[in-house]
């Protein structure tokens, strides 16, 4: 992220994002303007785990954008987590 999405984010209550929300509450709770599913639609009132209350938005020129990946039904997570390889023993 550009240190002006850090920025946008924090301003808006990054540091106050849940683990778990909906993708509704994400949108008013961020900077971020659409949740973008991989594979099918992100609806309002599905829900998004956050991991860790991470986000890694993606900007555009015509918005900023989460993509996730489906986890379960009506459930999504951020396709970018701060720790992907934990299962491997955190290799670096």
């Amino acid at each position: 992220m550009t240190g002006a999405l850090d920025d946008a984010l924090a301003g808006s209550g990054r540091a106050a994002v849940p683990v778990r929300l909906t993708v509704a509450e994400l949108l008013a709770r961020t900077a971020i303007d659409r949740v973008v599913g991989i594979g099918g639609e992100a609806l309002p009132g599905d829900e998004v785990d956050t991991v860790d209350g991470y986000l890694r938005p993606v900007r555009h020129p015509d918005g900023v954008e989460l993509l996730v990946d489906p986890t379960g039904p009506r459930t999504w997570r951020p396709v970018e987590i701060r720790s992907p390889h934990e299962c491997c023993g955190g290799h670096g």
